[in-house]
């Protein structure tokens, strides 16, 4: 660590209220733009036509030339012109709980509400399907992931003494289970329930972990302030047990976003910077490369965090595609934050 911690704290406090630049029309504080952690933002504006009607966007995940987009009405893969190349289809009646894409080698997976896993070419092709529900000794699968040729899935279980337990298991693409891990709390020096909230799973190097973010953000700051003076990222593992992280890293910045529609107030994103010492607050950025408005959402498009989006649609892209009607797709912005 660079400075006692309680010197790094009040170097903190000083970066905040120094980067204070915007105020929002209802009062909320809006901090910092877009342009102090990325150099760039790319605009890809999605083609709208009647075989690709998104609706509302739950998620993007990118793939080379290709970005994979989550919404009510289905998952749809785009290239990275915003041109519609084809939609990803399940059994009727069923709906999707999960997707995640398998890096090099041009595949996705879908999770189903009935726990059956779907892979796809890019191409929309099936080329299999794996039953993850029948017999199955977890009762619930919260997030999957493919990384190193396997399938990671962070997943509820019933205990014998029935306790309901999640844990992050590996297994290969004909169901076996190659690693398995009881998920427990990383040690912030108070208590906690981060396992209590959704799971996503991170990779650091070579290794998967689980980020989840905590549904206050409170304490945000000064648990990143722990984690950080007693050098616990990357996440230790040991005895069959992995700790969960209440951030993300992609080495320079840790990052945490918290997003629940019935509770705004809670609502926050987080990134601390650790070659500055700086942490950003948590009422999000402004857009200063499209002036789109304040920036309150940001999203990994990949496993290791390199790469972030976000979107927007309507009124908020008039300024900067005014031939944009207000029924068209969103527009999606791509960003690196700076290494």
């Amino acid at each position: 660590m660079k400075a006692p911690l309680f010197l790094l704290f009040l170097a903190i406090i000083s970066c905040v209220h120094q980067g204070r630049k915007h105020s929002s029309a209802d009062g909320v504080e809006i901090v910092n733009c877009l342009s102090e952690i990325s150099a760039e933002v790319v605009a890809v504006p999605l083609e709208t036509n009647e075989l690709c009607r998104l609706g509302e966007v739950r998620q993007v995940k990118g793939d080379g030339r290709d970005l994979f987009v989550w919404s009510e009405n289905g998952i749809y893969r785009f290239d990275r012109t915003g041109k519609f190349r084809n939609r990803f289809s399940i059994d009727a009646g069923r709906r999707i709980s999960d997707f995640a894409l398998n890096p090099g080698q041009q595949q996705v997976m879908i999770l189903d509400s009935a726990q059956q896993l779907h892979c796809f070419t890019h191409d929309g092709q099936t080329l299999f399907r794996m039953d993850l529900g029948t017999d199955a000794p977890w009762q619930t699968i919260l997030d999957i992931a493919c990384h190193d040729s396997s399938l990671w899935i962070a997943i509820e279980r019933l205990t014998p003494d029935r306790r309901f337990e999640k844990r992050l298991v590996r297994i290969d693409f004909s169901g076996q289970v190659e690693e398995d891990y009881k998920l427990t709390e990383v040690d912030l020096g108070r208590f906690s329930l981060s396992c209590n909230y959704s799971p996503e799973l991170s990779v650091i190097g070579n290794r998967v972990y689980v980020y989840a973010p905590f549904s206050s953000k409170e304490t945000i700051l000064r648990d990143t302030l722990h984690l950080l003076s007693g050098d616990m990222l990357p996440p230790a593992g040991e005895s069959g047990a992995l700790q969960v992280m209440p951030v993300r890293t992609n080495g320079r910045f840790l990052f945490a976003s918290y997003r629940e529609n019935v509770s705004e107030k809670e609502n926050y994103l987080f990134l601390y910077d650790r070659k500055k010492d700086k942490a950003y607050p948590l009422h999000g950025f402004m857009d200063d490369f499209y002036q789109t408005g304040p920036v309150s959402n940001l999203q990994a498009l990949d496993m290791r965090s390199c790469e972030y989006g976000y979107f927007k649609s309507g009124k908020e892209v008039a300024r900067a595609f005014p031939e944009r009607s207000e029924t068209a797709n969103p527009v999606i912005f791509l960003l690196k934050l700076h290494a």
